[in-house]
């Protein structure tokens, strides 16, 4: 989805042009640069000697064989030497006086810039706008840069280690380097964040984070007007701000992505004035690499394409390794392990401080438990009663589980489990997923330990530190489309923003309610896979339109209500009888599908209808089943 459907990338020309040279002319001209450059020297000094034997031949006069070759030379330093009037001029000649400066001013330059590669960097940088600056350049914000960088944005790095291999990789890839501390404000004006378009805090330390975008607020406030934007969806103004996508060559706003792993710190930036109040030139939003990860991960191997459906055991997963990447993991697994007639998640999950980790995770999500059926299995991976493999089967020797996903933090030690797992299970053919950092090393090698398909690799860096994943780009569409759709509902029945505070631009939203519109996206390809559908790029121009029956419609519709009911347990809802109330997070409607008024599970059925349109929006169309 992040192609459009003739699968040019979107943007526009200026950012087309660069994608095309970065891609496929730089390298070849980086192959061939020197090879080329000493071909068009020679051909210039001999065009240029030609030339010279010409004239003097034309003018009648005798030289010796080095003077037409001192003549050719002289060419290079716009020297032109024996020109006469009243005699034409050899092509050759015409040929090599423009061919001769321009060689000398290209490789003068070259020369300049690899000599003072820093200044000239610098230099560049005064003429930067709409680009990127990544703070941190470690794994992640290499990966990132490069990413941007590839698909045609301009990127500016900032880092302040300059010991760091990877700022050389940056340089040699066209990425400008600043050396400095980012959370300094004078090194952001050097980097003209004040300019960009987006800014990307992800260095190692949460803190280090806030404080960037604490000190982008301040510069952008003082080098920046405040856009005027209405929030009301329904006014004109609103409508015509949301269909017009803004452009490479006028952003409204810089766009800060802040890395944060510490929960409680998320929330008290949330409510600071930097992120509550509208007009600010600075729109900040929160990303979590374990969190976007979970959520790859869980679309690239959805636990439910590898369980029965159809027997009432429900899907049983197993997680080894319960870390910021394995709890991220059981998060987004119980928000969108709702499935037909009822059957929920059921999680095994094994750690060496399962227990611990296991009572801090529950206090933070005490709607867990609710969510999905989970048993927390205190044992090292390294240990015999790891190894023995008795966990996998119940009493009765039957398998207990029908995916792995081995989130261990260690590529070494993930792959060695997931080998141990695989001699025990082999003959199940049960999927068994390892976590790895990247696509180098061992990540590289995994596919050589594979037997039937059974063992498979995340690189989770390369899959999740990815323009596209950072600014939701393709998820966006679809939970901007349902977003679009319930306004439409609500405000077709009279409701108004006083009323509903949601009722507003998808721009305008708070960043926990637009999650929630993405993880009703996420949960789309659950639904259609329990009814047999799947979803494919849009090949015609006119595609069949497609409608649920009755039954299915039900049975999505009973899934959505538990996928809602999970998010809202999850977020720290309650139920109350009396009232829905947004401050106290309480709502009547917490309750089985069974008890749900009629009203809502109208509503509900009404939403899983609108699923086919969702899709169609994002390039998507949904095919029966044969």
């Amino acid at each position: 989805m992040t192609q459009t459907q003739n699968g040019s990338i979107p943007g526009s020309w200026r950012r087309r042009l660069r994608v095309r040279w970065r891609n496929h002319l730089k390298p070849l001209w980086q192959d061939y640069h020197w090879p080329v450059l000493g071909i068009l020297w020679l051909a210039a000094v001999g065009l240029g000697y030609a030339g010279a034997v010409k004239q003097i031949a034309a003018l009648g006069e005798r030289r010796s064989l080095w003077d037409p070759i001192y003549r050719a030379i002289q060419l290079f330093v716009l020297e032109e030497g024996i020109a006469a009037s009243g005699v034409a001029l050899p092509w050759e000649w015409e040929v090599a006086r423009l061919l001769a400066p321009a060689l000398t001013a290209y490789t003068a330059v070259t020369a300049f810039t690899a000599v003072f590669h820093e200044q000239s960097q610098l230099l560049r940088l005064k003429f930067f706008k709409n680009h990127v600056v990544v703070c941190g350049l470690g794994q992640k914000g290499l990966q990132l840069a490069t990413d941007f960088h590839d698909q045609g944005d301009r990127v500016v790095v900032i880092e302040m280690d300059e010991g760091n291999d990877a700022i050389a990789t940056c340089r040699e890839g066209g990425i400008v380097v600043l050396q400095g501390d980012a959370t300094d404000q004078a090194v952001l004006r050097k980097a003209r964040v004040h300019r960009a378009r987006h800014l990307i805090a992800i260095c190692g330390n949460d803190g280090a984070n806030v404080q960037i975008a604490v000190q982008a607020h301040q510069l952008l406030r003082e080098t920046r007007p405040s856009p005027a934007v209405s929030p009301r969806l329904n006014s004109n103004e609103g409508r015509s701000a949301r269909k017009r996508p803004a452009t490479d060559d006028d952003p409204s706003k810089v766009h800060c992505f802040v890395h944060l792993v510490d929960l409680q710190l998320r929330t008290l930036v949330r409510q600071s004035r930097i992120y509550t109040q509208t007009d600010d030139p600075l729109e900040l939003s929160f990303f979590n690499i374990f969190e976007t990860s979970a959520r790859a991960l869980l679309d690239e191997f959805p636990p439910d394409r590898y369980a029965d459906l159809a027997s009432d055991s429900g899907v049983p997963v197993m997680i080894i390794g319960f870390g910021e990447t394995g709890a991220s993991v059981a998060l987004q697994a119980a928000k969108i392990g709702h499935y037909p007639r009822g059957k929920k998640l059921r999680l095994t999950v094994i750690d060496r401080e399962a227990e611990k980790k296991a009572a801090v995770f529950r206090l933070r999500y005490p709607g867990f438990d609710q969510s999905c059926e989970a048993r927390f299995l205190q044992m090292d991976v390294e240990d015999a009663d790891f190894l023995a493999g008795k966990f996998l089967q119940d009493d009765a020797g039957q398998c207990l589980i029908s995916a792995v996903y081995v989130c261990l933090g260690s590529d070494a030690l993930g792959l060695s489990c997931a080998l141990t797992l695989q001699g025990k299970i082999k003959r199940l053919s049960i999927p068994i997923v390892v976590c790895m950092t990247q696509d180098q090393g061992l990540g590289a090698l995994i596919g050589e330990f594979t037997h039937s398909h059974q063992l498979h690799a995340f690189r989770m860096i390369n899959s999740t530190c990815r323009r596209v994943m950072i600014l939701n780009e393709s998820q966006d569409i679809l939970a901007r489309a349902i977003h679009e759709a319930y306004v439409h509902k609500q405000e077709s029945e009279g409701q108004s923003a006083p009323e509903n505070p949601n009722l507003v631009r998808w721009e305008m939203l708070p960043e926990e309610i637009k999650d929630s519109n993405r993880q009703q996206a996420d949960h789309i390809a659950v639904k259609l896979r329990s009814v047999g559908y799947s979803t494919h790029p849009v090949s015609r121009e006119e595609s069949a339109h497609v409608e649920f029956t009755p039954e299915e419609v039900e049975l999505l519709a009973e899934m959505e209500h538990g996928r809602w009911h999970a998010e809202r347990s999850l977020a720290g809802w309650s139920y109350d009888p009396a009232t829905r109330d947004l401050e106290r997070k309480t709502s009547p409607y917490l309750v089985d599908w069974d008890q749900l008024p009629d009203q809502i599970r109208d509503y509900n059925r009404h939403t899983v209808r609108e699923i086919p349109a969702f899709l169609a929006k994002a390039g998507f169309e949904i095919r029966r089943p044969k």
